[in-house]
């Protein structure tokens, strides 16, 4: 018996296991030459340093390049909306007041060194947060020497103090100066990586969360105040314009909004001031404007977006102000919307309104001398109503060209109308008279 060290399990099945193996040829390197050496007192080249720097640097450079696309993107997805002008207002604020708050710090401390504004973090925000949210509002006012009634007559200037006593701003105020320093922060967060408070959100800060919280808790007091403050005629400055005697307004109003009578002269005006055919649609255009919107409830931007498409008539039931008569049935001029502000899930709404007992102030009657203009004043063409089927991409029901056509536009029926166009119109023009009068008593500072 053999021993177990010197078992070996062999496997018969290999054929290959008694086959003489090809003895191996010794393996032969070359050499290859020394390197020179370096020239005395001179060192080698460092080719790997050289290459990290120029990386470092072309890595930069394409960092900002792509910042500075999204930032394009950003400002043209904004350019036809209010958001870019009030964020950049905000923003104009919060540093009017930092340079002065730092001008008082170093006042009143010797060895106070100055902090600059940007870039923006928590800190600097949640002072000027609060310094916003105890500040009372400042009061607006035309210039009565301005000849002329635009936006920069009722703006409110920068520096000015004159405020309203006992008023004090919105929640929604304060969520729009945290959004808009955010909004600072994230598009320039970039420039400031060496700064790490000004890599975190703002509303990842409890401070800041606290700040906004009680801007929210707060809001039913402040909005009973607002309301003694309106009855009371407290609200607005004593201002009437002179160069402006066909509007027949005053700033001296008690409400935010038109009564019943103003809104009758501003119609009548747009009705009746405007001359030439250009001239008169525009005016038309303007008051169909401001009465669907306000007998629809539907934004600036919405009204803007408005086609044709989106308009249809429907029925609905009405009760009698008479006792003992049945509901009426009623047609009503119904828009869609689906992507409004306050919309932004492709929700379809459906704004109705109905025919008003004053002609001056009727929204239906208003369209329909609006399309009157378009067609017969202006001779714009009549679209084509037959659906094209040819067209790829437009499913069962084909292509319809008047569905691209805009209620409200400026320059091209097939192009939406942008902010500026509706806020920003020709001095001649009804709207940008007295759509001005409307911001500056609606328009929370």
């Amino acid at each position: 018996m053999s021993s177990p060290e010197f078992s070996l399990d062999v496997s018969m099945s290999d054929p290959n296991i008694f086959t003489t193996a090809e003895p191996k040829l010794p393996t032969v390197t070359k050499r290859s030459p020394p390197l020179p050496s370096p020239s005395p007192g001179l060192s080698p080249p460092d080719h790997t340093t050289s290459s990290l720097i120029g990386i470092d640097r072309s890595l930069a450079h394409l960092d900002a390049t792509s910042h500075g696309i999204r930032m394009q993107i950003s400002a043209e997805e904004r350019s036809d909306k209010g958001t870019a002008d009030a964020y950049s207002r905000r923003v104009r604020d919060y540093v009017m007041w930092w340079d002065q708050y730092q001008h008082e710090c170093s006042e009143q401390e010797e060895c106070w060194t100055v902090v600059p504004a940007f870039p923006v973090t928590a800190t600097k925000a949640a002072l000027f947060v609060n310094h916003e949210r105890t500040r009372e509002k400042v009061r607006r006012q035309l210039n009565p020497q301005c000849p002329k009634l635009t936006e920069e007559c009722c703006k409110r200037k920068p520096g000015s103090t004159e405020t309203i006593p006992g008023s004090n701003v919105g929640k929604s105020v304060i969520q729009q100066v945290i959004s808009a320093l955010e909004d600072w922060r994230v598009s320039h967060h970039h420039l400031y990586k060496d700064v790490p408070e000004a890599q975190i959100r703002l509303r990842d800060d409890n401070r800041i969360r606290t700040l906004e919280s009680a801007a929210k808790h707060n809001e039913p007091k402040r909005a009973d105040t607002a309301q003694t403050l309106k009855a009371s005629g407290a609200s607005y400055g004593n201002v009437v314009h002179e160069h402006h005697v066909q509007l027949q307004t005053s700033l001296s109003c008690s409400t935010d909004a038109y009564t019943t009578e103003e809104l009758v002269r501003c119609s009548w005006w747009s009705l009746t001031q405007p001359s030439g055919a250009r001239q008169v649609f525009i005016g038309l255009r303007d008051r169909t404007m401001v009465l669907l919107g306000a007998t629809t409830a539907l934004r600036g931007e919405s009204l803007r977006m408005l086609q044709l498409s989106d308009l249809f008539v429907s029925s609905a039931f009405l009760d009698s102000i008479s006792s003992g008569r049945a509901p009426a049935l009623q047609q009503v001029l119904t828009a869609l919307a689906d992507n409004a502000k306050t919309n932004q899930h492709g929700r379809v709404d459906e704004h109705g309104t109905l025919r008003h007992r004053l002609v001056e102030l009727c929204p239906v009657g208003s369209l329909a001398m609006l399309l009157y203009a378009y067609f017969h004043v202006i001779s714009q063409p009549v679209p084509d109503f037959a659906p094209q089927f040819g067209v790829p991409g437009f499913g069962e029901f084909g292509y319809r060209p008047w569905y691209e056509l805009f209620v409200f536009w400026a320059d091209d029926p097939k192009k939406q109308m942008s902010y500026d166009s509706e806020i920003s119109q020709p001095h001649g023009s009804a709207r940008g008279r007295y759509l001005t009068f409307h911001r500056q008593i609606t328009t929370t500072v």
